[in-house]
């Protein structure tokens, strides 16, 4: 990945805030700005550090499968290095570095490393639809519809969540490219002749695991749910009543923008999706786009700051992605 592509992405993602706070009136998002409450602010940070060592917890929990020999230290470490290598190398580039740190420093094997990074974006694709099962469980209106339906719709959600649990391994079979992609990048697969084969082994014997399926699907809820919360902190901080459940269901499909590797964490493109959604329920624009901004200023601040604490462990990591 050249550096201008990197200039250009980020450029993307700042242009993009830049035209959004041009169109709400850079004045109204000041106003709104200046009267943050510091001390709520301060908690939403603390309260978003938790998810580091939850997300650290998922991927020991994983690995225990195998002798783990990252420890939960190593475990959180990953996920330090696969949020600050997204920030600064587009292309989801920081999954494919997790996996480089789980077999250069930690000595776990390609067949474990590759699937645990895979592992992990599924659970969070679990957890975000788990979160907003909860919204809608709790709030029916929210999809404008009768109560009937709701439920319904809840049960079919649930349904689904069941499925991709109880299918997981069949439904990775389909993402075979994707390991491929993976499995190719790290050069080493002349070392290990049946490594796709091994990585599909090792993923149905994770999720044929029940108590380790449920142990995930509760970390990941709680994890997203705190996710969200931050936001709806955020919300206390400029002195705007909303309610949660809103602030869940719209976080939750927000962070879904960030899954299409445009521009680093999704700058730009997730707080469009921030304030478009807020918009449906009726949220003011400045208001929308000051919290979107706050919220994604505090998690990139603190992904940095994660990041240079394990950029020791990093640099040759990033001198190889960057090749």
């Amino acid at each position: 990945m050249s550096k201008l592509k990197q200039l250009l992405s980020l450029s993307v993602g700042i242009i993009m805030i830049l035209g959004m706070l041009y169109l709400v009136g850079i004045e109204k998002f000041i106003s709104a700005i200046s009267t943050a409450n510091t001390s709520l602010i301060l908690l939403a940070s603390i309260l978003y550090l938790i998810t580091f060592p939850l997300r650290g917890l998922v991927v020991y929990k994983v690995l225990g499968k195998y002798k783990n020999q990252a420890g939960l230290i190593n475990s959180i470490k990953t996920v330090y290095v696969g949020q600050f290598t997204n920030m600064i190398l587009p292309s989801r580039l920081g999954d494919i570095a997790r996996s480089l740190y789980l077999k250069k420093k930690c000595d776990i094997p390609m067949r474990i490393a590759v699937p645990n990074v895979i592992l992990d974006r599924l659970w969070d694709l679990i957890g975000i639809i788990s979160v907003a099962i909860i919204a809608i469980i709790l709030n029916p209106s929210l999809i404008q519809q009768s109560e009937s339906i709701t439920v319904i719709l809840s049960a079919l959600l649930i349904i689904i969540i069941f499925l991709i649990i109880k299918n997981l391994h069949r439904i990775l079979k389909l993402m075979k490219p994707l390991i491929k992609k993976l499995t190719k990048s790290f050069k080493i697969k002349s070392k290990l002749d049946n490594l796709e084969q091994d990585v599909m082994t090792y993923i149905k014997e994770i999720t044929s695991d029940k108590k380790l399926t449920i142990e995930l699907l509760i970390i990941s809820t709680i994890l997203w749910f705190i996710e969200c919360l931050t936001a709806y902190i955020i919300f206390s901080a400029l002195n705007y009543n909303i309610d949660i459940t809103i602030v869940l269901s719209v976080i939750t499909i927000a962070n879904l923008s960030k899954v299409l590797p445009t521009t680093p964490q999704g700058i730009g493109t997730y707080e469009a999706a921030v304030v478009l959604l807020f918009g449906y329920f009726g949220i003011a624009s400045e208001i929308a786009l000051t919290v979107a901004i706050i919220d994604h200023l505090i998690k990139n601040i603190i992904t940095v700051s994660m990041g240079l604490f394990v950029m020791s462990d990093m640099q040759e990591i990033i001198k190889n992605l960057r090749n």
